[in-house]
């Protein structure tokens, strides 16, 4: 039996509450009060194929458990998040550097091996991103969330249609789609001390995407993180995006810049959808980072907008995902 919330906190789109118990924590996760919809569906078996990948590196998958109403549940040695202890500590200390360093190239290869994974036909294949369906239709000026206007006036318009254009087409099956964590961020990795492998959570956000998605949604929180850390950051963050690279291995996925600026733009979304952020103050914050990481892109175009059709093999194996999953998001300080 569980004791009481030792850590209660959240969004509008994502509510947390962690217990102690006798043999660690409790983590429980549900979608927030303004939540678009429930999280991902995880299938027993595709919990399965994931609970059956390497859980002896660096870092492994917190598969959890769903209850009746939704919510899953994780059983964890650790009550905080990296982005917590990030934000929290005073700068980025040595032995947090190095723990991160461990955890990341762990969570590299994890994602490697999650990228490598045929969903049999007998399973539900993922559908695409919650979270690019959600800054897709805010980019198309679908969404009652404001703001977009000012992010296309901020960025100007050619930039804006590299953000818009490059979203558009990751939504779309081609033959670099491959199972996908779908939010692999530090608000979901857990470092759990010495001697222990990193742990991060999986399934709420699972989605059939690009495997640089997945890549570029770790990068561009660590490009983050470092703007809100300012004269607290240190010379790390090049060796973390590396540890990234390094443990994931030469899959040959060229991570173009396009990638983690949708991170941001997804975020920058989510923090004036669920957060008390005004539009301009959040497109102020968010916005030089886009139009750096935007303009790079911008100058390869082909590298990120692979051609993409309808019938493409998807996921290695022809499965095509379904294309109407709401969106959902995880928020890097959780």
């Amino acid at each position: 039996m569980t004791s009481e919330a030792i850590a209660e906190f959240g969004t509008g789109l994502l509510h947390t509450v962690v217990r102690r118990t006798p043999h660690g924590y409790l983590w429980s996760r549900s979608a927030g009060p303004q939540a678009p919809s429930s999280f991902a569906s995880l299938s027993p078996g595709l919990a399965a194929l994931l609970s059956g990948q390497d859980q002896m590196s660096r870092a492994r998958w917190l598969i959890g458990e769903r209850d009746h109403r939704g919510h899953r549940h994780y059983a964890a040695s650790s009550s905080l998040t990296a982005a917590q202890l990030l934000l929290l500590g005073n700068g980025v200390e040595a032995s947090l550097v190095a723990a991160l360093l461990d955890a990341l190239t762990g969570v590299g290869r994890l994602l490697a091996e999650l990228h490598r994974t045929c969903v049999p036909p007998t399973l539900p294949t993922p559908g695409p991103s919650r979270a690019l369906r959600r800054l897709h239709t805010w980019l198309a000026g679908e969404s009652h969330v404001p703001g977009a206007d000012l992010l296309r006036t901020a960025l100007g318009p050619r930039l804006f249609g590299v953000l818009a254009h490059g979203c558009a087409g990751a939504l779309i099956p081609s033959w670099d789609s491959v199972l996908c964590h779908g939010a692999p961020g530090l608000g979901s990795l857990l470092l759990c001390g010495p001697g222990q492998p990193a742990a991060m959570f999986i399934g709420e956000d699972i989605c059939t995407a690009p495997g640089a998605y997945d890549l570029g949604w770790l990068v561009g929180e660590l490009i983050e993180l470092r703007g809100s850390l300012g004269a607290r950051a240190s010379d790390a963050w090049q060796p973390l995006i590396d540890a990234v690279s390094d443990g994931y291995g030469n899959a040959g996925i060229p991570l173009d810049s396009l990638w983690p600026a949708l991170r941001i733009a997804v975020h920058a979304h989510d923090t004036i959808a669920y957060r008390p952020w005004s539009p301009h103050h959040a497109i102020s914050q968010f916005a030089p980072l886009l139009h750096g990481l935007l303009d790079a892109s911008a100058l390869r175009p082909s590298e990120h907008l692979p051609e993409r059709t309808s019938d493409a093999p998807g996921n290695r194996d022809a499965h095509t995902p379904e294309q109407d999953h709401p969106a959902q998001w995880t928020d890097p300080a959780h």
